[in-house]
C-alpha cells in the first residue's frame, strides 16, 4: 500500500494528489530531471607509513544539491501567460526570501514520515531546451529548473525539546532501597566467562591444513590431503569448502567396520578424560554415491560412522558411536554428492580414562571408493562444571569461522570452564568479581538484584552508587531494570560519589522488581579480571554532587542518524523574580559521559577550606601545588582547555605540568614524557574564571589503569575555587562573562536565526532579549562554540557562579542521512 505524497516549497505546491482549485498557477515537479540529492562527505586523504594507500579522514558533510525540474502551466479555465509569469515570480520570491523556506517531502511509501530539507540557496532558471517554443504554443506551459543548496540531512517538521530537570531542593531527602551491607537479594546470574567464546579443540590437526601426521589408518587404507581441483564435478553446496581442506580416504576393499581414519594416539597416550565428563564432537563428511560404487564414489547405502574409542589406562573399554552419514543415492544432490555434519555428545562412562576419535566404514567397501572428511573437533566439558555450554553445540555455526582456516594453535589445550561466582559483601558494598579466564572471547559479568521496589512520588530520581572495572581500569557499567522483564535505562546524570572511587548514576524513578548492573570485557587471549561493586541504591529528590548546585551536569539523548546542533537554554528558576546567573557562565557539551569537567574530585593534595559561597563548595591556596590524577581511560584524546576560578591578590606566575603515572601515582613507563607551561596571572579583585592553558591529553597513549597527573603550581597569594578541564576537540564550550545580572541565556544554532548566536536577558526566560556574543570575547576568558553533536547520549555541564537554582533545557531537530524516522522523544 501507499499513502498520498506531496512536495512543497514554502507555500508552493510542487507535487501531490491535492490541487488547490483557486490556485493562480500550477507547478509540477517532473520525475525526469528532479533529484532530492544526498549529503556529500568531506574526506581528506593523508599518506601514511603504509606502502600503499592513504589514510582517509572524514570531516563532516557538505551541502546536498537538490535539482527540481518544474513544469509551469495555468489551471483549467485560466490564461497561461499570466499564470506562468506569476509562477516565475513566486519561485523568485522564495529564492530571495530571508530565510529561504524549506523543502518538504512526503514519500508515497506507506507510513513514511514527513522530511524537511532546510534550503540555504536557490537559483530558479527558465529552461529553454529543445522545442521550448513549441511547448508554449502547443502545450501552453513553460519549464523551470531550480537548483538548491540545502542542509545535507533531513529533519522532521517539529523539534524535540528536552525539558529542564526539576529545581534542585535545598537539602536531600532520600529513601534507601538497599544499603548494600549484605548480599541478600543479589545474585550473579551467569559465570564470568560466557558469551561468544572460541573454545579449545583437543584435535590438534583437525584438517589437512595442519597436516596428517597426527592421524593413522588401517593398513591398506590410502590417506592423503585433497585439493579442490582434484574433485569434479564440484558440489552444488556452500560446503564445497570441505573439499579444499579434506582428508581423502580410500578404504580397504571388502572389510567392514574398520577404522578408515583415527587419531594416532591410543591407549594410555590418548586424550585424558574422567567419568562424567561430557564430550562434544563434530566432523564433516562428503561422498559421491552411485548404485554400484567405485570410480571415486561409494556404494548406495554405505554408512560412515563417527565413533569414540575408549580405554581404561591401556586396556580397551569399548567404542561409542556419535553419529553417521548414510549415503543414499536418492538423497544426493544434482551432482551425486551427499554431505553431512556429524555431531553429538556423550557422557564418559565409568571405567574410561582415555579416548580418541575415529571414522569407520560400516559396510564392506568396493574398489576405489573415496570418502572426504574434514574439520574434526572434540571438546571436553569437565564433570561438574557449572553453567557449562559447549562451543560445538552452541549458536556459532558459521562455517566461514567455525569449520575451516584453523592454525591448530588455539586448539592445543582443553576447554576451560569457570564456576559461577556468588556476590559478596565487604566494606559496605555488594561485589561481583570475575576471575581471569584463559580462553579467547568476550566476557560479561552481571550483578542482579530482585525485590519489589515502588518509586516514591516525591522522590524523582533513582541513584545507584557503583564502581566497575576491567583489568583494574574503571569502566561505566550497563544498567537495566523492570517489572518482570529487564529493559535498558540510561543515566540522566553521573556524578562523583561521596563513596571514594565510586560514581553516582542517576535515573528517572520508576517501580521495578529487578535491577541489573553489568559490564563486558573485550575478547583477548586471556580475558582479564572484572569487578562490579554497588555501595547504595536509593530514591532521592536531589542530584547530589561533591560541589554545590552552581555547577551541574545532566544528560540528554540526541535522536536521529546524523549530527545536529542543539539550542541550549540556561536560566535561574527562582520565583517570582529570577536572580542573576553570575559573572561567570559556562555551558559545555560532550559525548563523553564518563568524565565531567570539574577537577576537584580528582585532587590528591589536601588543605581545602569548606566555603559554601564557592562554586565547588571549598577553596584552597596554591601555597601547596594542586595535584590531580584522572583515569586516563576516561579522557578522550584531544586538545583540552584548562580553566580555573581564582582569587589573586598579588600578580604572579602560575605553572602547570602533565605526565602519566601508574594507578598508585608513581612514575611508570611514559612518565618521562611531560608537557608544561606557565601564565602570568593578574590581580583579580575577587574570584573569577580565567583561561589558563591548552594542553594535549593524554601526553602518552595508554591502554591500562594509568592516570594522567596534572600539577598546578602558584603562590600563597593565589586561592582557587575550582579548575575545569574541557576537551575542545570533541566537546563544545560557551563561556560568558556578565556584569549586567542576566537571569537567562540561550545558545542559538542556525535553525533559530540567520546566524548562530547567543542571546541573554533579565527577568523571566525570553524577556528583554539581547545578542550577547560580545560577552564571550576577552583577554583571559571567553568561548562561543555551537553545540554540534552526533546522535546518542550527550552530557551538558553548566556553571553559574551565583545562581543555585539554574536550570537547563535544550531543543534540537533530529537529523537523518535519508528519510526521517518517527522516534519517541
Amino acid at each position: 500500500m501507499s499513502q498520498p505524497h506531496s512536495l512543497t516549497w514554502g507555500d508552493i505546491r510542487l507535487a501531490g494528489d491535492v490541487v488547490d482549485p483557486d490556485a493562480e498557477f500550477v507547478i509540477e515537479a517532473m520525475a525526469d530531471g528532479t533529484k532530492l540529492g544526498t549529503a556529500k562527505a568531506l574526506t581528506e586523504f593523508v599518506k601514511s607509513l603504509q606502502v600503499d594507500g592513504s589514510l582517509a579522514v572524514m570531516n563532516g558533510h557538505d551541502n546536498a544539491e537538490t535539482v527540481l525540474q518544474l513544469r509551469v502551466s495555468a489551471p483549467d479555465g485560466k490564461a497561461a501567460g499570466p499564470a506562468t509569469a506569476k509562477a516565475a515570480a513566486a519561485l523568485a520570491a522564495n529564492a530571495s526570501a530571508d530565510p529561504i523556506p524549506p523543502l518538504v517531502w512526503v514519500s508515497p511509501l506507506e507510513e513514511a514520515a514527513t522530511c524537511v530539507y532546510d534550503v540555504y540557496a536557490a537559483a530558479p532558471e527558465r529552461d529553454e531546451g529543445n522545442d521550448w517554443d513549441l511547448d508554449e504554443e502547443v502545450q501552453e506551459c513553460r519549464y523551470f529548473t531550480v537548483t538548491m543548496s540545502r542542509h545535507p540531512f533531513s529533519r522532521p517538521p517539529d523539534p524535540v525539546t528536552v525539558p529542564a530537570l526539576p529545581v534542585p531542593p535545598a537539602s536531600e531527602t532520600k529513601t534507601v532501597v538497599d544499603t548494600c551491607d549484605s548480599a541478600s537479594g543479589w545474585t550473579v546470574p551467569t559465570a564470568y566467562g560466557f558469551g561468544t567464546v572460541q573454545r579449545t579443540n583437543e584435535i590438534l590437526n583437525p584438517s589437512p591444513v595442519q597436516g596428517i601426521s597426527r592421524w593413522t589408518a588401517d593398513p591398506g587404507t590410502a590417506i592423503g590431503a585433497v585439493s579442490a581441483a582434484s574433485v569434479t564435478p564440484p558440489m552444488d553446496h556452500t560446503w564445497v569448502d570441505i573439499l579444499v581442506t579434506a582428508f581423502e580416504l580410500e578404504p580397504i576393499v571388502g572389510l567392514a567396520n574398520r577404522r578408515m581414519l583415527a587419531e594416532s594416539v591410543e591407549g594410555s597416550s590418548a586424550h585424558v578424560v574422567a567419568p562424567g565428563d561430557r564430550i562434544y564432537l563434530r566432523n564433516e563428511v562428503a561422498v559421491r554415491v552411485t548404485a554400484a560404487g567405485g570410480g571415486g564414489a561409494v556404494k548406495d547405502g554405505s554408512t560412515i560412522k563417527l565413533v569414540v574409542d575408549q580405554w581404561n589406562g591401556a586396556t580397551s573399554s569399548g567404542q561409542t558411536e556419535i553419529g553417521s552419514l548414510v549415503a543414499i543415492a536418492g538423497g544426493a544432490d544434482a551432482n551425486g554428492w551427499v554431505y553431512k555434519t556429524i555431531q553429538g555428545y556423550y557422557t564418559v562412562p565409568a571405567g574410561t580414562t582415555r579416548i580418541r576419535l575415529a571414522l569407520v566404514h560400516a559396510y564392506a567397501p568396493v574398489a576405489r571408493e573415496k570418502i572426504y572428511a574434514s574439520n574434526f573437533m572434540m571438546e571436553r566439558v569437565p564433570a561438574g562444571a557449572v553453567g557449562a555450554r559447549s562451543f560445538l553445540m552452541g549458536t556459532n555455526t558459521n562455517s566461514a569461522t567455525s569449520y575451516s582456516g584453523w592454525t591448530g594453535t588455539p586448539y592445543s589445550s582443553t576447554t576451560v570452564e569457570v564456576a559461577k561466582p556468588s556476590p559478596t559483601s565487604a566494606g559496605g558494598s555488594v561485589i561481583a568479581s570475575g576471575a581471569p579466564v584463559g580462553v579467547y572471547g568476550a566476557r560479561s559479568l552481571e550483578l542482579r538484584r530482585t525485590g519489589v521496589t515502588a518509586a516514591p512520588g516525591a522522590l524523582p530520581y533513582l541513584r545507584i552508587s557503583a564502581a566497575a572495572s576491567v583489568a583494574g581500569v574503571a569502566t561505566d557499567p550497563t544498567f537495566k531494570r523492570g517489572l518482570g522483564t529487564l529493559s535498558p535505562i540510561t543515566p540522566i546524570a553521573v556524578m562523583p560519589s561521596l563513596v571514594s572511587g565510586y560514581l553516582d548514576y542517576y535515573f528517572t524513578a520508576a517501580d521495578f522488581d529487578r535491577l541489573s548492573i553489568s559490564l563486558a570485557a573485550p575478547a583477548q587471549p586471556a580475558a582479564p579480571s572484572a569487578s562490579i561493586a554497588v555501595a547504595e541504591v536509593a530514591h532521592t529528590n536531589l542530584i547530589v554532587s561533591s560541589s554545590t548546585n552552581r555547577q551541574r551536569s545532566r544528560t540528554a539523548i540526541i535522536l536521529g542518524s546524523a549530527a545536529t546542533q542543539a539550542a541550549i537554554r540556561l536560566y535561574d528558576s527562582t520565583t517570582p523574580t529570577p536572580g542573576p546567573l553570575g559573572t561567570d557562565i559556562l555551558v559545555y557539551s560532550t559525548k563523553n559521559a564518563a568524565l565531567a569537567p570539574p577537577m576537584r574530585p580528582f585532587l590528591t593534595s589536601g588543605g581545602a577550606t569548606v566555603d559554601t559561597a564557592m562554586i565547588s563548595g571549598a577553596r584552597n591556596t596554591l601555597a601547596t601545588p594542586a595535584v590531580f590524577r584522572i583515569q586516563a581511560t576516561k579522557l578522550r584524546d584531544g586538545m583540552h582547555g584548562l580553566v580555573g576560578r581564582l582569587n589573586v591578590t598579588t600578580a604572579g606566575t602560575l605553572t602547570w605540568t602533565t605526565r602519566i603515572v601508574d594507578s598508585a601515582g608513581a612514575a611508570t613507563i611514559g612518565s618521562g614524557v611531560t608537557d608544561s607551561g606557565s601564565i602570568e596571572v593578574p590581580v583579580t579583585s575577587g574570584y573569577r574564571a580565567i583561561n589558563l592553558a591548552a594542553m594535549l591529553l593524554p601526553p602518552v597513549e595508554v591502554e591500562g589503569n594509568q592516570l594522567v597527573e596534572i600539577t598546578i603550581t602558584g603562590t600563597a597569594n593565589m586561592s582557587w575555587d575550582e579548575f575545569w578541564l574541557f576537551n575542545l576537540t570533541e566537546g563544545s564550550l560557551t563561556w560568558v562573562r556578565d556584569a549586567d545580572s542576566m537571569t537567562w541565556i540561550e545558545i542559538r544554532p542556525a535553525e533559530l536565526g540567520k546566524l548562530p548566536s547567543i542571546y541573554g536577558g533579565t527577568g523571566a526566560f525570553g524577556t528583554n532579549p539581547v545578542c550577547i556574543d560580545y560577552k564571550t570575547i576577552g583577554a583571559d576568558f571567553g568561548a562561543a562554540d555551537q553545540h554540534y553533536t552526533d546522535p546518542g547520549p550527550l552530557q551538558i555541564f553548566a556553571v553559574t557562579s551565583t545562581s543555585l537554582k539554574a536550570q537547563s533545557d535544550l531543543w534540537f531537530y533530529p537529523r537523518y542521512l535519508d528519510a526521517v524516522i518517527d522516534e519517541a522523544a
